[in-house]
């Protein structure tokens, strides 16, 4: 993206700086046909780190086991999509039939794969709009465009990004809670809100990837791959590196390196 386009429109969040991610609800989830079917007891659940682009852009939101593996994981998205991108049409249940509609956990996950790669091509100093269309949210267009078209397909996928995103976060604001412990329940916060869920947290690692505006890596792993911004396995004191990384963790680069190892004895023996 040149000066120029940068000039006219700025990106900021709020309140600038990163913010803690709060626990999502978990809960044991069966895949039962086109339902997932969650069961008590809930907990709640740490997100992973950098998980919005480590695990969720490995997700093939296509098919229901990646999807019921994922929150089987990381947490439930049990509420059905509403004021999501991707339109999602529930056939007509089966009698008896209970549980999530796999469709509606799927959109959640294609969204937040959305708004997370909208970020790293930002990031990355690209252009973001491609990225909608890589998503089938806008009409390919030949590479070369006029600078006021451009210009106007990244305001229009910056415009629709901010709705997007903000409608993820809406969960989060000050409140207050109270906790009982009935007798045959398990404890829940009676704050008048539903418990925050998997999607919600993703959004908010999404905002606050924005907020650092650190570029990704790609892992140079072969047998992984996976985008990441701060190396695993060799923090100390809590710091973790973020330039001069080739590897997402310290297993990926020692497999990698026994994987030369072996590579070069076998050509040596040729």
């Amino acid at each position: 993206m040149s000066a120029t386009d940068v000039d006219r429109f700025r990106i900021t969040t709020w309140p600038g700086v990163v913010l803690p991610v709060p626990p999502v609800i978990m809960m044991p989830v069966d895949l039962i046909g086109d339902y997932l079917v969650y069961e008590r007891p809930a907990t709640e659940s740490t997100l992973a780190e950098e998980l919005a682009i480590r695990g969720l852009l490995a997700v093939e939101t296509e098919d229901r086991e990646s999807v019921a593996a994922f929150v089987r994981s990381h947490g439930a998205i049990s509420r059905p999509a509403s004021d999501l991108l991707l339109e999602v049409t529930e056939p007509e249940r089966a009698p008896g039939a209970k549980g999530v509609y796999w469709g509606h956990v799927a959109a959640h996950l294609w969204q937040a794969q959305l708004l997370a790669s909208h970020v790293l091509a930002h990031l990355e100093g690209e252009y973001v709009h491609p990225v909608w269309e890589q998503f089938g949210l806008a009409n390919r267009q030949p590479k070369k465009r006029p600078a006021r078209q451009r210009e106007a397909e990244e305001q229009l996928a910056w415009g629709n990004f901010q709705q997007a995103l903000n409608l993820g976060l809406e969960w989060y604001h000050a409140r207050v809670e109270l906790v009982i412990a009935f007798p045959t329940f398990d404890p829940m916060p009676m704050s008048g809100i539903a418990p925050i869920g998997l999607y919600s947290g993703l959004c908010m690692q999404i905002l606050n990837l924005l907020t650092e505006g650190i570029p990704s890596h790609q892992c140079a792993n072969t047998k992984c791959g996976q985008r990441f911004i701060r190396q695993q396995g060799r923090a100390e004191a809590g710091q973790y590196r973020t330039t001069g990384v080739d590897y997402c963790s310290l297993r990926c680069a020692r497999n990698q390196m026994q994987r030369n190892y072996r590579n070069r004895k076998l050509k040596a023996t040729k």
